[in-house]
């Protein structure tokens, strides 16, 4: 039996729709931003200044550029509506400059939201619902120690939740003295089928 050849997939450079040259060696994101059907693009440019891209109808995009989320590098950057007001927001976090919520309510219009308990190197994030009660809450990679979470509320604050899951769990008996460190990235998914969301973590070299 003889297996049919794939057709492979061809891309086109379409950087001209871009308004703009950015320059970034971290973190990218598509979302539809405002809820119209169109997928829009999320830049940190040069790694910390936060560029929405709108996609209009004809296929271009318009850029609002809603300025530095920190003086370091973002390394994790996930995006989200956590307050259900119909604008996503962006979750963003680096070496130890606090962890940056660029909560969006039009069109390059934010604030932003300094969490408590954000003092950590972020490798990877993850808005997800861990306690099942239907308000977004984030889950933040730590590369030197134990990562961290925040329960989203009602009221459209996030607070430090280390009670969603002991995250010493999946300490290894093979590595005494073991710090906790090393986390890179991370999904989520109910993968036994039992209502509740599910953990798999990504360590360094381990």
């Amino acid at each position: 039996m003889t297996a049919s050849v794939a057709q492979a997939q061809t891309f086109t450079n379409s950087s001209n729709l871009l308004p703009s040259t950015y320059n970034s060696g971290g973190c990218v994101g598509f979302a539809d931003m405002d809820g119209d059907g169109y997928d829009d693009l999320i830049v940190l440019d040069q790694s910390n200044t936060l560029h929405t891209l709108y996609q209009t109808p004809e296929g271009g995009f318009v850029d609002y550029n809603l300025g530095q989320v920190s003086n370091n590098s973002q390394w994790g950057m996930c995006v989200a509506d956590f307050d259900n007001d119909g604008h996503k927001d962006v979750f963003s976090g680096g070496s130890y400059d606090g962890v940056h919520v660029q909560h969006i309510t039009a069109p390059g219009v934010s604030n932003t939201l300094e969490l408590a308990d954000g003092s950590m190197f972020m490798q990877a994030c993850n808005w997800v619902d861990i306690d099942n009660d239907g308000v977004l809450d984030v889950f933040g990679c730590h590369d030197d120690a134990l990562s961290r979470m925040w329960q989203g509320n009602e009221d459209g604050t996030l607070s430090p939740a280390p009670q969603f899951i002991d995250l010493t769990d999946y300490d290894l008996q093979d590595y005494p003295g073991n710090d906790h460190s090393g986390n890179y990235g991370t999904v989520w998914t109910d993968f036994d089928s039992d209502g509740d969301i599910d953990l798999f973590i990504a360590k360094c070299r381990q």
